[in-house]
């Protein structure tokens, strides 16, 4: 096998384990382009322009081919630009969590109906995550037992992706339940969105909200904790 067949094969497998990747991703990579542009001639790997600039991502023969090839993993695969820019961002968004310590826990797909059956799409609305292992037996001592109403297990915060994970009235619904019981979830809210501007306001008036409520009640106003993270395009 050449040295260009070796690096060929790191791309293809890069782009198919991950669905979707922005170029400037896979050239931070250090993938060349030669490899990018030899496996889209052989028509395994494809590229998009989108909101967040150039994705590449595989094709239906690429798919075939790493089924064919790893059986026994799971692929993903997305066609409109709109999904492959959500996959591209969300790569980034969780490659930028690592950095800071936290690992990749488990994916949440969209529900799909096929017949009778319920299947998830390749559609992922948001990724549980975990913190370091340090920071995660910290946590865990200083809170030993999980009550009924936890609604996400100590250090697994989930990231929500937005707004091609989740709505816009998904968010808002987030965003107040987050506010009113943060004892309960005892995590930031994580939520990864391209353009932070629509979240930001959405944030404010759930903010004014507590506020208001806060007000006609006897105790301190409290702020959600929400965590945004963006990434540039």
């Amino acid at each position: 096998m050449s040295d260009h067949t070796t690096i060929d094969e790191q791309v293809f497998w890069l782009v198919a384990v991950r669905c979707a990747l922005s170029s400037r991703t896979l050239t931070a990579h250090g993938c060349p382009r030669r490899s990018l542009s030899a496996l889209i001639s052989r028509g395994w790997l494809l590229k998009r322009e989108t909101d967040f600039g150039p994705v590449v991502a595989l094709t239906a023969a690429g798919l075939a081919e790493a089924r064919r090839r790893r059986p026994r993993e799971a692929f993903d695969r997305l066609s409109a630009p709109s999904m492959l820019a959500g996959r591209a961002y969300l790569n980034d968004t969780l490659d930028l969590l690592a950095q800071t310590g936290y690992t990749t826990y488990e994916a949440h797909y969209k529900r799909a109906l096929a017949g009778k059956s319920i299947l998830h799409s390749h559609q992922i609305t948001s990724v549980t995550v975990e913190v370091d292992p340090v920071h995660l037996t910290r946590l865990r001592a200083f809170h030993p037992v999980r009550s009924p109403e936890n609604l996400e297990p100590i250090g697994r915060p989930r990231l929500y992706i937005f707004p091609s994970g989740i709505s816009v009235a998904r968010l808002r619904q987030l965003l107040t339940v987050h506010a009113r019981d943060i004892p309960a979830w005892r995590h930031p809210l994580l939520i990864a969105a391209p353009n932070d501007h629509a979240v930001r306001a959405l944030l404010r008036a759930a903010q004014a909200r507590q506020k208001r409520a806060a007000e006609q009640a006897v105790g301190a106003v409290t702020t959600a904790d929400v965590q945004l993270i963006i990434v540039r395009s």
